[in-house]
């Protein structure tokens, strides 16, 4: 699981992430989320000051991943919150059931302003999960 920033604009940032399977996918999607809100301010040891379940349904995996993103990003900016972990509880037929774990942040890099459906299509391609990303910033 990994991802890569492949550019930057002055009002986005744009990423691919890549996976094994649709957790991975997810997992990978929130950890890009967070270290770019942090930036150079993400911690090396994390404390759980956090959690939160979610239920979501979605029309397909995209959508699915793009309001998991969305929600986080809503959530850690209301509680000034970080996530760095997730546990799926259920993943299947474009719906998850999750807990995810944050910790507090004073300070952030980057005020990000939306998750976007531009570009993002989860496809299976070459025994890999893989979309792109880009957050308004």
């Amino acid at each position: 699981m990994y991802y890569i920033k492949k550019k930057q604009h002055t009002s986005d940032i744009r990423l691919e992430i890549k996976a094994d399977n649709l957790n991975e996918l997810f997992t990978a999607g929130m950890m890009a989320l967070s270290k770019e809100i942090a930036g150079a301010y993400y911690p090396t040891s994390f404390s759980k000051d956090f959690s939160e379940t979610f239920d979501i349904t979605a029309i397909d995996h995209t959508s699915l991943l793009i309001d998991f993103l969305s929600d986080l990003l809503a959530l850690g900016q209301i509680h000034q919150v970080i996530f760095f972990d997730v546990n799926f509880l259920q993943m299947e037929n474009f719906h998850l059931q999750a807990e995810v774990y944050g910790m507090k942040m004073e300070n952030i890099a980057e005020e990000i302003k939306a998750v976007t459906y531009h570009e993002a299509e989860v496809i299976f391609k070459e025994g890999h999960y893989q979309t792109n990303l880009v957050f308004d910033i």
